[in-house]
């Protein structure tokens, strides 16, 4: 059992420490403002204390924010009770799954009319991606990133982003990263990437 050390000075406080070996942990009483439970917290804590969980910590921030707006979701049509800064920040739905539903298909901004389920033209195997990464020494072109293969393969590249274009000039070595930042401004990465190509293999 452990044994209590009180100091007078402290009990008035309601500070109460506790001998354990060398060290002595030192403790304060509160209760909590929402469920009105006894709880410990450092002395450290004795200005920021005010609840006992994270369940009482959201319920006193309704409290505190009494600004909660209730947002309708766009999906399940369920009403939740959020903060005003969510809502400007453009959320529509409930949860997670929600939203995933709410951002398949044309309500994706990245939605390009379902071109990604074209097939790859026939040239296009694993000979063909093989040749590539080896002509550009198994590292990611883009000039900024330099990243060499390790492991797992690097993708390989349609510059204008036509499937069915398996010319050795149209294809590109990227890494992972860049590969999925091209899905992006397409007009853009096409006019560089035509570019690089261009000044490595004149």
């Amino acid at each position: 059992m452990r044994k209590k050390i009180i100091n007078k000075g402290w009990f008035k406080k309601g500070h109460i420490a506790w001998n354990k070996g060398k060290c002595q942990r030192s403790k304060i009483r509160f209760n909590c403002m929402i469920c009105g439970k006894f709880f410990w917290v450092r002395y450290s804590r004795k200005f920021t204390a005010k609840v006992c969980s994270q369940e009482c910590q959201l319920k006193y921030l309704h409290k505190k924010n009494d600004k909660g707006q209730y947002l309708i979701c766009v999906v399940c049509g369920k009403k939740k009770k959020v903060f005003p800064a969510r809502i400007k920040a453009g959320l529509v739905c409930c949860s997670r799954k929600c939203q995933w539903i709410n951002r398949r298909g044309e309500k994706n901004p990245t939605w390009n009319g379902g071109t990604s389920r074209e097939p790859y033209g026939l040239e296009f195997g694993l000979r063909l991606k093989e040749e590539i990464r080896k002509r550009d020494n198994y590292i990611c072109q883009i000039a900024i990133c330099g990243l060499v293969q390790n492991g797992r393969k690097f993708p390989i590249h349609h510059i204008d982003y036509d499937r069915k274009n398996n010319d050795k000039f149209n294809l590109i070595t990227l890494c992972n990263h860049h590969h999925s930042r091209t899905n992006y401004d397409r007009d853009y990465w096409q006019i560089y990437l035509q570019n690089l190509q261009e000044i490595r293999l004149s």
